[in-house]
């Protein structure tokens, strides 16, 4: 039975382990570490886990997440979600960046073979970066066109709400069944949108936890020896996690 979490979120409860031996019921053999690297890659590891995490959930938002309140259409929860969700994959591929540039850096002072494992490092990381770059793109014109929207059917569904309001000078304008056509054309519209993001961010997070299982794979016993740790529970949890290819350095 595959278990539910990520080789990275297993690398941050290993390097807990050895920050905190005590809380482990077999002994662990401290001797030798460096307990302040461990305390700065143990906190880059948990931003890269939290981003994931939370870009992972955007499954269950764009699906569920919606408001009681009359006063906020679903049309706009939708586009509060849009905007987050590009905002936070982003924060996500920045903190993957983060990580192996910090991991780059430590490795080009210490590294016998400096030139050849950075260089890889940079190629594995340029691949796996690449799947960002639409997401990228959407954030950057999503932030600054004239336009705050992406979607068309998005404001579609949010124009013709406003449209059919309470309150709106159009309402006393439309002939007979006009209200009631528009507003299930809001809904479709909206349906249609909905259904989009849903399907995107189950896609982006299959995506996504490969290329980043794959990543950390290609650099897996580089970064243990580094740490100067043993995989003490990815040795016993191997098994039942997915099997995947390492990213290759081409």
């Amino acid at each position: 039975m595959n278990i539910d979490m990520s080789r990275f979120g297993i690398l941050g409860f290993e390097i807990y382990i050895y920050l905190n031996p005590k809380i482990m019921n077999e002994e662990i053999n401290v001797d030798g570490i460096d307990r302040k690297k461990l305390e700065r890659y143990s906190t880059s590891i948990h931003i890269l886990n939290e981003a994931f995490a939370k870009v992972k959930r955007y499954e269950e938002y764009f699906e569920h997440f919606y408001s009681s309140s009359d006063n906020i259409p679903d049309s706009e929860a939708l586009h509060h979600h849009i905007h987050s969700y590009l905002e936070d994959i982003y924060l996500l591929s920045e903190a993957i960046k983060k990580l192996f540039g910090e991991l780059k850096n430590d490795l080009q002072q210490v590294a016998p073979n400096k030139e050849k494992v950075c260089n890889s490092l940079d190629k594995c990381l340029s691949r796996i970066l690449a799947m960002f770059d639409k997401a990228r793109d959407h954030r950057r014109k999503h932030r600054h066109a004239l336009s705050r929207f992406l979607d068309y059917d998005l404001v579609r569904s949010s124009s013709i709400q406003n449209m059919i309001k309470a309150g709106s000078p159009f309402l006393e304008r439309f002939k007979a069944g006009a209200e009631e056509y528009l507003a299930d054309e809001a809904s479709r519209s909206f349906a249609e949108s909905k259904e989009h993001w849903c399907n995107l961010s189950k896609q982006n997070n299959a995506n996504i936890s490969e290329q980043m299982e794959r990543l950390f794979l290609s650099f897996e016993d580089l970064m243990y020896q580094f740490l100067g740790i043993e995989p003490i529970l990815m040795s016993k949890l191997k098994d039942q996690l997915p099997c995947y290819k390492p990213v290759h350095a081409q």
